[in-house]
């Protein structure tokens, strides 16, 4: 017996089966005929809606700012900013020390000869910056600090020798680019300290004393410059 599409009791699966039909094509339609879209269109826009939801939380990590950092600790510097020439005589440079400069130089000091281990809480250096040897021949130079009357019989073993610099046999300086020479300043501090022998409330002095490298006199005709002299203290 067939059914009649009007009968109450199968309206509800008519309407089921007619729902599934317009599925299998790809077009539903609701109650009141307005039209959707197809599902593979509605799956489509699912995956579109799940993308930006991934990106918006993105941007939001993204856009979060960064850790501070903790700021690096820079060196105390110090800098005689003068132009000078080093002849076959000594020179020396006087430097005046900033506050800052001269505290961590005195707990260099203090560190260095109190505590039970060797290692320092600073390091110390000594900069000639924009070094030009102009005529050199056969010459060195030795540093000293706080040593005035140094001169080229003054040993290396003396508490104020910081170290020697070398250079290249040079007759005119334009074949020559100026370099920067450093030299340790920290073990010249501590033997000087521990002789009773520093003050830090004083300008510091550095004395530059030409030797000849093979003996004899140092030639009369010795040119070394540089653009000034800096003193730099960084914790280790």
């Amino acid at each position: 017996m067939r059914l009649r599409e009007t009968s109450p009791r199968f309206a509800r699966p008519m309407c089921c089966l007619k729902t599934r039909a317009r599925i299998r094509r790809g077009t539903i339609a609701t109650r009141k005929g307005f039209g959707m879209r197809p599902q593979r269109h509605v799956l489509a826009l699912w995956i579109a809606l799940l993308a930006q939801a991934a990106g918006c939380d993105g941007n939001r990590a993204d856009s979060q700012p960064p850790p501070a950092s903790r700021p690096a600790t820079s060196p105390a510097t110090t800098l005689a900013t003068r132009v000078d020439q080093i002849t076959s005589h000594p020179l020396t440079v006087q430097i005046e020390l900033p506050a800052d400069l001269r505290a961590m130089l005195q707990r260099h000091v203090t560190s260095t000869t109190t505590a039970t281990t060797s290692a320092p809480v600073s390091t110390i250096r000594l900069t000639m910056e924009k070094t030009r040897p102009v005529q050199v021949r056969d010459v060195m130079l030795r540093v000293f600090l706080n040593n005035p009357n140094a001169d080229r019989h003054t040993p290396v073993t003396d508490p104020s020798y910081v170290g020697s610099i070398s250079f290249f046999p040079v007759i005119g300086a334009d074949s020559v680019e100026p370099r920067d020479y450093v030299r340790t300043l920290g073990p010249a501090l501590q033997r000087l300290a521990a002789r009773k022998q520093l003050d830090l409330n004083q300008p510091l002095q550095i004395t530059f004393v030409p030797v000849p490298v093979h003996g004899g006199n140092v030639p009369t005709e010795t040119r070394i410059r540089f653009s000034s002299l800096k003193i730099s203290a960084a914790p280790n």
